[in-house]
């Protein structure tokens, strides 16, 4: 799992899951503490063809926010960079974009 040095210090990662899945959710396990929590994400594409994930995690009990692993295409250089969603409320919706021209490559949901 990659994480940045900007998440070493998180105490607990919800869910982690790959990217390109279009017609159906991705699940994951939840963290110790959150045992009965299941997360999913949904693909989201904007009106000006952004691509982002709505995050929900079911039977969460602790405020969390979603997070993405963007990587530019329109360019071709293949950067990556993170993006991060509202923290929401137990069993909201987190949803996160990437910049236009980018894709999303992984996701995961972090307890705030």
């Amino acid at each position: 799992m990659y994480i940045g040095k900007r998440f070493a210090g998180v105490a607990a990662v919800v869910a982690i899951a790959g990217a390109g899945l279009v017609a159906a959710p991705t699940t994951a396990s939840a963290a110790p503490g959150t045992a009965q929590a299941s997360c999913y994400a949904t693909d989201k594409t904007g009106a000006l063809g952004h691509k982002g994930k709505a995050i929900y995690c079911k039977n969460m009990t602790q405020y969390f926010y979603g997070q993405i692993l963007c990587r530019k295409i329109d360019d071709h250089s293949n950067y990556q960079y993170w993006h991060y969603g509202p923290v929401v409320s137990p069993n909201g919706t987190s949803t996160v974009w990437c910049d236009y021209g980018a894709v999303v490559d992984f996701w995961q949901a972090t307890i705030a």
